[in-house]
């Protein structure tokens, strides 16, 4: 009894897994490429397949901005890091210097016609420009020995650390969203 037992579940273990296979893999291609791209009444296509196609008609644009914002990437945290050593260091012409090619790299993307898939990216670039500002207005009076001054001057730098985060963070999201290779 217990050997016909043992003989019936390995049967049946043995019917589901041949059954498991029994679909060949063209046919699961087409299932999915049917579920994903076919339309119809009441049939949407996937969003990652919409996006993609809606990306493809500009996506040497999207390319092109991509790599341009990359390199202002680099150029901004570069700079970040130098005005870092001139606020650390007291040193007012130096961080106002700093503080000026940090905005002009700001500017210089903006100024950029920027695809519209790249616009919260762009909003998020022009919001450290406040930051940098009040680094401005702040370094004068840290200069003369104010610590509040001195203070809110490194505060609004480490903000601009937390900026170039964001940007970071929404530049790959943007690149993985649209298929980009960086």
């Amino acid at each position: 009894m217990r050997f016909i037992k043992g003989l019936l579940v390995m049967l049946s273990l043995i019917l589901v897994l041949v059954g498991c296979g029994s679909e060949n893999a063209e046919d699961l291609g087409a299932d999915l490429e049917r579920m994903e791209y076919e339309e119809g009444p009441g049939i949407e296509p996937n969003e990652l397949y919409v996006r993609h196609q809606q990306a493809e008609g500009n996506y040497d644009d999207l390319k092109d901005y991509s790599d341009y914002y990359s390199t202002f990437l680099e150029h901004y945290h570069d700079e970040l890091e130098v005005l870092y050593d001139h606020v650390d260091d007291d040193d007012e012409a130096e961080t106002k210097a700093s503080v000026e090619r940090l905005s002009a790299l700001v500017e210089d993307i903006t100024d950029r016609p920027t695809p519209p898939e790249f616009h919260d990216l762009r909003d998020v670039t022009l919001g450290s420009l406040l930051e940098m500002d009040a680094i401005a207005m702040n370094v004068s009076d840290c200069a003369d020995g104010d610590a509040a001054a001195c203070d809110l001057t490194r505060s609004y730098t480490e903000n601009l650390t937390e900026y170039l985060r964001t940007m970071e963070y929404t530049y790959d999201q943007k690149i993985a969203e649209f298929g980009l290779v960086d």
